[in-house]
């Protein structure tokens, strides 16, 4: 599913192929999509910018504009634009469906922050209030409870803001290229299987397209060294190009890359050396997003009764400490 500009580049992309001049291309495609990308775009062309140069320098979604970057360095604006929408459309349906994926854990983990800070600056100081007005001393169970209730939401509240601001971490430091970042998760225990499931996908993508382009696997990890000029991945694969100029075979040196989580590695060394008639990584793709779908209905199926038992308790401790010994208090004036 394309957006507005995709939709856009794929026009522009047909009429430069039908053989239209840019400028006509251009006008036509403005007329259809007259977004503010392609509005600048054509400024830049009219005032003396290639195309190439105008689409690098645009607007235009930022997954599009690293594949085009990189397909760009040896293909015609065309094809170029071509290949770069096709990788942009499937990293935007993997995105989509690790989004829809997520949403109802997602939607799980806001519910129980909300119901915290409810607990946290509207229950517990109004409980505390009506202890105060009617002068009711609490008793030990009451005060125990008061406790857990204080202090049980901070501690939920505080584990979800450091697991959102390991995330927002590490997709800044994917985002803006810094490699201390991506190395300190890549060693950090427990959470080293993020950034190389994510990096084993990225390269699994590139790899399937230029494999379609009838690149041979020796070639692959050398062009996307050298055709990659603002891609995170190229960081990490310049340790892996490196082994393989040392002599070191490319399924070998694939294997032992600690940027790869251990599937792609296996997978990539038994295709390799079983000579496989399709040397894609189209199975392990769709293997990866089965891998997910089943973590992620791991992790609700457990979440969920987490909280529903965590809201029961709240309800009923509130009810046994609190509204009990209020209602007797109330009934002994």
């Amino acid at each position: 599913m394309m957006n507005y500009d995709l939709r856009g580049l794929e026009t522009l992309a047909m009429l430069l192929d039908q053989g239209f001049y840019l400028d006509d291309a251009l006008t036509l495609v403005l007329t259809t999509y007259p977004s503010k990308s392609f509005k600048e775009i054509s400024r830049k062309v009219h005032e003396g910018e290639s195309l190439e140069s105008g689409i690098t320098n645009s607007t235009l979604p930022h997954v599009f504009l690293e594949y085009f970057r990189f397909f760009n360095n040896g293909l015609n604006t065309s094809e170029a634009i071509n290949q770069a929408l096709t990788l942009t459309v499937e990293s935007i349906e993997i995105r989509k469906f690790l989004f829809k994926k997520i949403s109802y854990p997602f939607f799980l983990i806001v519910f129980v922050s909300v119901f915290c800070l409810f607990l946290i600056f509207s229950l517990m100081p109004q409980i505390n209030l009506l202890f105060t007005s009617f002068n009711i001393e609490p008793s030990i169970f009451t005060n125990i409870v008061f406790s857990f209730l204080n202090v049980f939401p901070v501690a939920i509240l505080t584990i979800f803001l450091f697991i959102i601001s390991i995330g927002v971490t590490l997709i800044y430091g994917i985002r803006k290229n810094n490699f201390p970042i991506i190395d300190f998760f890549n060693r950090l225990y427990g959470l080293n299987w993020i950034i190389r499931s994510y990096y084993s996908l990225k390269f699994a993508i590139y790899y399937n397209e230029l494999v379609k382009n009838g690149y041979s696997t020796g070639n692959i990890i050398h062009i996307l060294y050298s055709q990659m000029d603002s891609s995170d991945l190229k960081m990490v694969i310049y340790e892996l190009k490196k082994d393989i100029e040392q002599g070191s075979p490319v399924e070998q040196a694939v294997k032992d890359f600690n940027y790869f989580n251990d599937y792609l590695k296996n997978y990539f060394h038994l295709m390799i050396v079983n000579n496989a008639v399709n040397k894609n990584l189209d199975l392990y793709i769709q293997s990866q997003k089965k891998l997910v779908t089943n973590l992620i209905e791991r992790v609700t199926i457990m979440f969920v009764p987490f909280v529903f038992g965590f809201v029961a308790i709240f309800i009923v401790s509130i009810y046994l400490a609190i509204i009990l010994p209020l209602m007797n208090s109330i009934e002994l004036m």
